[in-house]
């Protein structure tokens, strides 16, 4: 196979379905200005000429980097491609790269409706390439959230759940948020993030210009005229409903409002049709695991699996 250069919006005609947004080209050109050195765009052709995979990625310190600026990102396929076909992609790649690296952040294994990423993860392995490490990613699916799903919770997190219905909060969910409510919304989760000295590494800005790539949903809990927590989900590939950034309101915690809000957010996304997991995100930084974090997500039931980053 051979590999090509390609254009934004080339490659965009020819990848109308990524495994997310977060590989279609109208992401990375959203987000150009993050990667100073250039962003590339390549295809991988077959003897005949025919396009058989795609690669969006960063330029960074002389090597590519999948993703430059989001959570995870991968070679796309044109149309269901055999082992064979991965392999002798990814040695092509390896040679093409010829003494540069390529490192890249796959997607956990829930996003793979396909087979894809596996066959890619094991196709740069066979070829070469090796695991650096693997962050913690929760997730929970939504088949989960049934008459059921409380009883199965640990007593403690289904007793703060509970006291948490009786705190008075009010649930308001916004889908497809507006500009105005993903302002409001993040103002809440920066004081959280702040206060706990957390990074917040998107600027409200970065967020609603975000918006118009990925779409976004909002919910609050609110009291007594407040907004004490608040949660920004994007939905960026089929089936999912992904956590970007939530908090509460540190002066209200004894009454449990993030309980309250990850909860009822569940429940919303349990009631939408064509929503199959809820990705929590990761909970780790370059594989070191933040065990708040982990406890907090597998407490709700979010199940662990790993998001591995390959350098080749």
């Amino acid at each position: 196979m051979t590999i090509q250069q390609s254009s934004a919006e080339e490659y965009a005609s020819l990848f109308t379905g990524p495994v997310s947004l977060y590989g279609s080209a109208q992401f990375c050109e959203l987000n150009r200005h993050k990667c100073p050195e250039g962003i590339e765009y390549i295809l991988i052709l077959d003897a005949k000429g025919k396009v058989r995979f795609g690669l969006a990625g960063g330029l960074r310190g002389g090597g590519l980097r999948v993703p430059f600026s989001a959570p995870f990102g991968c070679f796309e396929e044109a149309g269901v491609q055999r082992v064979d076909h991965w392999t002798e992609a990814m040695a092509a790649v390896r040679d093409w790269l010829g003494g540069r690296r390529l490192t890249i952040t796959l997607p956990p294994p829930c996003y793979d409706r396909s087979g894809a990423l596996a066959r890619q993860h094991l196709a740069m392995l066979s070829c070469g390439g090796s695991q650096m490490f693997a962050d913690y990613n929760y997730h929970l699916p939504l088949t989960l959230l049934d008459e059921g799903y409380l009883a199965r919770l640990d007593s403690r997190t289904r007793y703060n759940i509970n006291l948490s219905m009786r705190k008075g909060f009010c649930f308001e969910a916004y889908p497809d948020a507006s500009e105005e409510m993903l302002r409001r919304a993040y103002k809440v989760i920066y004081l959280n993030h702040t206060g706990l000295g957390y990074p917040v590494h998107m600027s409200e800005d970065d967020v609603v210009a975000t918006s118009a790539v990925i779409p976004m949903d909002v919910f609050i809990a609110r009291r007594d005229g407040e907004d004490q927590a608040a949660g920004i989900i994007y939905r960026p590939a089929p089936g999912a409903a992904q956590l970007i950034y939530w908090g509460d309101d540190l002066g209200h915690r004894p009454d449990f409002p993030m309980n309250f809000l990850a909860y009822n957010i569940l429940r919303h996304y349990s009631s939408i049709p064509g929503i199959e997991f809820f990705d929590f995100g990761p909970s780790s930084t370059d594989g070191i695991p933040a065990e708040g974090l982990c406890r907090f997500k597998q407490s709700l039931g979010g199940v662990l699996t790993p998001k591995v980053t390959i350098s080749f």
